[in-house]
């Protein structure tokens, strides 16, 4: 999908490469048995009830539980194609009114009730959010927006195979890349087979060549879906 968007705005969610290396693995086993449990204090229900609200704030490691706990639901999927992306697409191509503003608003929502972390539609609601002067909802959706990608810094720094970032949608790559402020050069190599990922970069200020990604977490939903 690509919507027309005011790029000054979606600036202030890209903060930028860092250098943090308190990173930690995805232990998915860990993960499974704890968001399916349901006195655990990351069982997903109640995870999902803090991301859905501007009421909670959440921890790391809720965080985490939350982003990659999403592949065990049952709406999951790693390409995460939503019915209602062309008609947001269509609509974004219109002159913005208010019918317009609240259409699109709808068909965002639309796909983030099965896909609540599409990361490109959530920046793009918050855009229409604020458009709307919807504080109370921007706040929320870049709130989501954070939660996603601290759930993703915390997994590695993307320099190396072995602290590549872990992510669950195949979109995700790209729209990371984004938020670190990366280009991509248009050029893809799968260094382990359904396991890493890796993308060039365009000319940057650090000189990084390119970020690994792991996207592991596709084949152990397939392989929870097989059983």
């Amino acid at each position: 999908m690509k919507y027309i968007l005011i790029f000054i705005f979606l600036s202030s969610f890209y903060s930028g490469f860092s250098q943090n290396r308190n990173f930690e693995r995805p232990n998915y086993k860990k993960i499974k048995k704890a968001v399916k449990k349901r006195k655990s204090d990351f069982n997903y229900s109640k995870l999902f009830k803090k991301f859905s609200s501007p009421y909670y704030n959440m921890s790391l490691k809720e965080k985490r539980f939350l982003y990659f706990g999403y592949i065990y639901q049952k709406n999951y999927s790693p390409f995460g194609f939503s019915k209602y992306s062309d008609s947001l697409n269509l609509y974004a191509r219109k002159p913005l009114t208010k019918i317009t503003l609240r259409k699109m608003i709808v068909f965002s929502e639309f796909i983030l009730s099965k896909n609540p972390f599409n990361i490109e539609v959530l920046i793009y609601k918050s855009y229409l959010q604020r458009k709307n002067k919807d504080n109370v909802g921007y706040s929320l959706t870049k709130k989501q927006l954070n939660i996603i990608y601290d759930a993703i810094k915390s997994t590695g720094n993307g320099l190396t195979k072995k602290q590549a970032y872990h992510i669950i949608y195949r979109d995700h790559k790209k729209e990371f890349l984004k938020y670190l402020k990366l280009k991509h050069k248009g050029i893809n190599k799968t260094i382990d087979k359904y396991r890493v990922e890796y993308l060039n970069v365009e000319k940057n200020k650090n000189n990084i060549r390119g970020i690994y990604f792991n996207v592991s977490a596709f084949k152990i939903n397939l392989k929870s879906k097989l059983k």
